[in-house]
């Protein structure tokens, strides 16, 4: 009997990055290992192991399909065989906040007492904004406030902030936490600060004004009479990040024109956002 013959393997396909080596069987953990080939004895105990060259990281690259060549030395003789690696999702990603910065305010109601005296409160229950973070990994995300307070609440699934009870103080600053719903758990390294703003029961409304023509002379010379509308629609609550308001002159919104000839201007003038006639509300004032 002859010399065993000699057996090449080679990854030929799929090896994205040079992820995988080849290393005999019989080789230990310091034996040098082959990215592309690697030649053994043919003798019924020899093989190859296919091993990591380098971390994988499925957020890179999930899945790979490799082929694997075995050949005698002058590739007479060749099978290939397919390989298919699925890379296994570690909770390796903190949920990372979209803003580290929220800022969020709510009008109270003025009720009127039997002597005469007024109080300000705010409707329990009230959502005063959201937080929002994400994860690389494609976890599920909780909320909840970094100490616990009786005025807030926070919704563990949506990141809603809801009031409570009544505040003690115009404003209030609060820490939130984000967390993923894997064992174990890994919770955002930076809390959102929220800054909770209880403002008076006025809220600001914007009067819109529309002129009407009304031809009293219907020969070519005629006169027209103009007459101001004033209408107050119905207070709408939006909110905004701190982020939002970074550029003077920035359009936050859009109001809706109920007809074609309707203008805008702002009632209550203040230093942060002005109102355009066309219904751009822009940002007057840096939000700070």
């Amino acid at each position: 009997t002859g010399a065993p013959k000699k057996v090449r393997y080679t990854i030929i396909d799929g090896n994205d990055d040079e992820a995988f080596a080849l290393q005999t069987r019989k080789s230990t953990k310091e034996s040098a290992m082959n990215v592309e080939s690697i030649t053994v004895d043919s003798d019924g105990k020899a093989g190859v192991w296919l091993v990591t060259n380098r971390p994988l990281d499925r957020e890179t690259k999930a899945h790979y399909d490799l082929s694997v060549q075995a050949s005698d030395v002058d590739e007479l003789d060749k099978i290939i065989s397919k390989i298919q690696v699925t890379v296994l999702d570690e909770n390796d990603n903190h949920p990372i906040f979209k803003s580290t910065e929220y800022k969020f305010a709510i009008a109270g109601q003025k009720n009127t007492g039997l002597e005469g005296n007024t109080t300000t409160t705010w409707k329990r229950f009230s959502i005063l904004g959201k937080v929002e973070a994400t994860d690389a990994d494609g976890d599920k995300i909780a909320y909840r406030l970094s100490a616990p307070n009786n005025i807030v609440i926070i919704v563990p699934q949506t990141g809603e902030i809801m009031l409570a009870d009544q505040p003690h103080a115009s404003e209030l600053l609060i820490e939130v936490e984000a967390h993923d719903l894997r064992y174990p758990s890994l919770v955002s390294k930076q809390p959102a600060k929220v800054l909770l703003e209880f403002l008076a029961p006025e809220p600001v409304s914007f009067i819109m004004q529309h002129l009407e023509h009304d031809a009293i002379n219907e020969h070519s010379h005629h006169r027209e009479k103009r007459r101001v509308t004033r209408a107050v629609r119905p207070t709408k609550r939006i909110e905004f990040t701190e982020a939002d308001g970074d550029t003077e002159g920035k359009s936050v919104f859009q109001l809706e024109k109920e007809t074609d000839k309707e203008t805008f201007k702002i009632r209550d003038d203040n230093p942060w956002v002005t109102v355009e006639t066309n219904g751009a509300v822009r940002v007057k004032k840096k939000w700070d």
